[in-house]
C-alpha cells in the first residue's frame, strides 16, 4: 500500500492524500522505487496548471479522472528489482509522482541511466521518462541533492528559454522577465547576464512584488528591477522588446504589450505562478503570445550540437548556477503530511518566501 498527493484538477489548489496498492510481484524489467526527496516550486503549480493541455497529468494516471499526480523532480531509491542490471539500493534521479512509490519498467539501461519504459508514457516526451542513476553521473554528490532536485529542472528551461530568445530574436534590446524572483526567472537572468558580453548590448529588466523587490535587487543579475504596477517605467520604449513571462498574468502582458507597442516583437509564456489572473491575449499590439515548450529548444540543440555537447553546456553552465545558488536559497524540509498539504496550497496562492528552497521528504 502507497501513499500519494493528489490535486484537483479544476481547483489546483485542493490536495488530499490517497492510497494505492501495489504488487509485490513485479514483471519481468521492472523495479520498484521508493521516493524520498523531492523539490517543490512554482515549476509543480505549472504542471498542474497546464495538465491537461502538455500532458502533464498523463505521466502518473489516477482512477479518478477529476484528480490528478503533480510530476516532481528529485530522488528515489531502488527498494525491490525484477532487472540483473539494475539492483536493490540504487539511486535515481528524475521525474516521480507527487507520493511514496513508482514502479519502472526499466528499459534501455545503461551504466549512467535508464528510460521508463510503461506503455502509457511511450506517448510522452522521453526526456521526462529518462532516470539518471547517480553513483555513475558527475553532478550528483549527496551533499548537493537537494540544490539539484530544487534547480536542475528549472535551470535546463532557463538555460533552454534564454537559447531561444538569442536564437529567435538576435535584435532584441530589452527582456522583460515577469515573476523575476522565482527560480527558472533569476535562472533566465542568470544566462541572459552571463552571455551578454558575446551578444552585444541588451537590458534584462526583472518584474516582481513590491515585497520582493529588495530580494531581486540583491541577486545582482537584472540590469533594473521593477514593481508590477510600474510598468510605465520599462525602458527601451524605442526598440525590440521581449517578454519573457512565468505570470500568466493577462493584465500585466496587457499593459507590457501596451507600453512596447508594435515593438513587442516576442511574447513567450513560460510559467503561471499567478493562475488566478489568466485570461485572453488576443487583440494586443506586438507579437501573438507563444507557449514555450523547453523540450523541443532541447531536442533542436541536440540534433544541431550532438548529445554530449549539449548535455556538457547545460552541466558547465549549471554547476556555475548552483554555486552562485546556494547562497541565495534556505533549505526548509516538510515531512509532515498535513504540512505538505498546506504548502502546496501556499505555493498554489503564491504565498512562499522566494529565499526558501522547500524539499519534501517522502
Amino acid at each position: 500500500m502507497t501513499m500519494q498527493y493528489v490535486v484537483n484538477k479544476n481547483q489546483i489548489g485542493e490536495i488530499t492524500t490517497g492510497k494505492q496498492t501495489i504488487s509485490e510481484n513485479l514483471g519481468d524489467g521492472q523495479i520498484l522505487c521508493k521516493v524520498d526527496r523531492v523539490a517543490l516550486t512554482a515549476n509543480n503549480v505549472t504542471y498542474a496548471v497546464t495538465g491537461n493541455m502538455l500532458n502533464y497529468w498523463q505521466f502518473f494516471p489516477t482512477d479518478d479522472q477529476g484528480w490528478g499526480i503533480v510530476p516532481m523532480w528529485g530522488f528515489a531509491d531502488v527498494v525491490q528489482s525484477n532487472h540483473a542490471d539494475v539492483p536493490v539500493g540504487e539511486r535515481l534521479y528524475g521525474y516521480w509522482p507527487f507520493g511514496s512509490h513508482l514502479v519502472i519498467d526499466a528499459a534501455k539501461v545503461t551504466p549512467q541511466g535508464l528510460f521508463d519504459g510503461a506503455e502509457h508514457r511511450q506517448s510522452l516526451n522521453a526526456i521526462y521518462n529518462q532516470y539518471t542513476r547517480t553513483a555513475a553521473s558527475s553532478g550528483f554528490e549527496p551533499a548537493f541533492e537537494d540544490l539539484v532536485s530544487l534547480l536542475r529542472p528549472m535551470f535546463t528551461t532557463s538555460f533552454l528559454l534564454d537559447d531561444y530568445i538569442w536564437d529567435s530574436t538576435p535584435t532584441a534590446q530589452t527582456v522583460v522577465v515577469s515573476s523575476a524572483s522565482s527560480k527558472t526567472g533569476y535562472g533566465t537572468a542568470f544566462c541572459l547576464a552571463k552571455n551578454k558580453a558575446e551578444r552585444g548590448n541588451y537590458t534584462v529588466v526583472g518584474l516582481t512584488s513590491a515585497g520582493n523587490v529588495d530580494y531581486v535587487t540583491g541577486l545582482g543579475l537584472y540590469d533594473k528591477v521593477l514593481t508590477y504596477d510600474q510598468v510605465d517605467q520599462l525602458p527601451g520604449q524605442d526598440g525590440p522588446a521581449v517578454y519573457a513571462d512565468f505570470s500568466g498574468n493577462a493584465k500585466l502582458r496587457a499593459a507590457i504589450h501596451n507600453h512596447y507597442g508594435e515593438n513587442m516583437v516576442r511574447d513567450i509564456v513560460i510559467g503561471v505562478t499567478d493562475w488566478t489572473q489568466q485570461g485572453s491575449a488576443k487583440g494586443l499590439p506586438g507579437a501573438q503570445a507563444e507557449m514555450f515548450f523547453a523540450p523541443s529548444q532541447a531536442q533542436k540543440r541536440m540534433k544541431e550540437w550532438g548529445g554530449g555537447e549539449f548535455m556538457r553546456r547545460v552541466g558547465t553552465d549549471l554547476t556555475s548556477f548552483i554555486q552562485f545558488a546556494s547562497s541565495q536559497i534556505e533549505i526548509s524540509e516538510q515531512s509532515d503530511p498535513a504540512d505538505i498539504q498546506q504548502l502546496w496550497t501556499d505555493m498554489v496562492m503564491g504565498k512562499v518566501d522566494p529565499k526558501i528552497g522547500y524539499i519534501l521528504s517522502l
